[in-house]
């Protein structure tokens, strides 16, 4: 059955300013700067406007609740020319903090799925942002008691891990377990990590041990495994070692708007918040600009993308890559590692495209290691599909982003 060509998933930024400044964030040139209505439509309409049965609208930043107006329109224009048996799916990438009740309500009412990102423990989340932990916890309560079904349905929690976080992994996992989160997304962050030393990674173990049991002892109780990393997939199919991907940057159909209408494959290539100054991001993400949204050509030009993704060495040849621990093509879990793979251009002094960071890699052995262990206790499970958002946050074991059905 052929693929339709046109855009699946659009991800719109509607602002590169930030009412937080999370000290590890990618995005470093945070300011003014957002999109223009005639932007925002335009995106719409070309989505919108696509074959595919059903498509996805992404609303990111910055936080782009500051926008909040910009994204109602682009809502009331997607809905409007939705067409008869067209699914439209959308959602959200927040801190959290702008999230009043009669926010939360419209994006309810309107289908929205949800990705806030809290780091869990007041210690952690302090890194993100001082002092939003209580609120942050109120509002999880608060939905969780008026919107139970929406809660366990349409949220998911996105951590980030720093190496002076490892040490509170498994209590930070219990924290939402018992908030009954129903989905936790956790990865390291893809920005330098200082800390971390090579011999962390049997620590690391050890907090992915202490969370096996909980996690086999919630799906007793409740059925589900709802921890990302040691969700215990079925193992990806088979392929050539060389044609194994490394995300989903180079799949058709999935673009990412950003705040002046240029169009890449997805939001970390976005330029307009944050400064390429490793040479080698600069110069290696150039290829992959698909130009204005405006373009007639702009479909063409993304079903020609995936040529210039196999040519360029940071987002390709996965084998070829290797860490301290070792070369990627000797890793058992070479097929099922997931990485974004600009955490390799924010290495310090690295102009390696195959160097991967160790603290990344060092989560993916982990993490692997104890989905591995946790399936051996409860099984292999079909994973629910991940809310449709391509987030620059690692998450492991993913559905294969070149499956019909499975997300980058």
């Amino acid at each position: 059955m052929a693929v339709p060509s046109g855009i699946e998933s659009l991800t719109v930024v509607l602002t590169k300013q930030c009412n937080l400044r999370c000290a590890y964030c990618y995005q470093d040139d945070k300011g003014p700067g957002r999109m223009s209505r005639e932007t925002l439509e335009t995106a719409v309409d070309r989505v919108m406007a696509s074959p595919f049965l059903r498509v996805s609208i992404h609303f990111y930043g910055g936080e782009p609740l500051l926008e909040l107006e910009s994204l109602r329109a682009a809502v009331a224009r997607a809905e409007s020319l939705r067409r008869p048996g067209q699914d439209l799916v959308l959602s959200l990438a927040t801190n959290g903090t702008l999230l009043e009740r009669s926010v939360l309500d419209y994006l309810i009412d309107h289908g929205f799925h949800l990705r806030l990102s809290l780091d869990g423990l007041p210690v952690l989340q302090d890194e993100r942002a001082p002092g939003t932990f209580d609120a942050l916890d109120a509002l999880l309560d608060d939905i969780r008691e008026r919107h139970p079904d929406w809660y366990h349905s349409h949220l998911e929690i996105a951590t980030t891990l720093l190496p002076r976080s490892v040490p509170h992994l498994a209590e930070t996992v219990e924290y939402f377990l018992r908030n009954d989160v129903a989905d936790i997304r956790t990865g390291p962050c893809i920005t330098p990590a200082p800390g971390w030393d090579e011999d962390w990674l049997e620590p690391l173990r050890g907090q992915m041990g202490r969370v096996v049991p909980r996690l086999r002892d919630h799906y007793r109780r409740t059925g589900r495994v709802p921890f990302g990393p040691l969700f215990p997939d079925r193992p990806p199919r088979e392929r050539p070692r060389s044609e194994i991907p490394m995300c989903g940057v180079g799949r058709s159909g999935r673009i990412a708007v950003d705040v002046d209408g240029r169009v890449v494959r997805c939001v970390a290539l976005a330029g307009s918040y944050q400064h390429f100054s490793p040479a080698m991001l600069r110069d290696r993400t150039a290829p992959l600009s698909l130009g204005s949204i405006g373009a007639p050509e702009l479909e063409e030009r993304s079903a020609r993308l995936h040529e210039a993704t196999a040519r360029e060495e940071l987002f390709s040849r996965k084998e070829e890559k290797y860490s301290s621990y070792g070369a990627c093509r000797d890793c058992v879990y070479l097929s099922r590692c997931r990485f974004c793979p600009v955490a390799i251009g924010h290495l310090p002094n690295n102009d390696d495209p195959r160097r991967v960071p160790d603290f990344v890699c060092a989560f993916n052995l982990a993490a692997l290691e104890h989905s591995d262990l946790l399936a051996r206790e409860i099984g292999t499970l079909t994973r629910p599909s991940p809310l449709p958002l391509p987030i620059p946050v690692l998450t492991v074991v993913e559905k294969d982003p070149e499956s019909p059905e499975g997300e980058p």
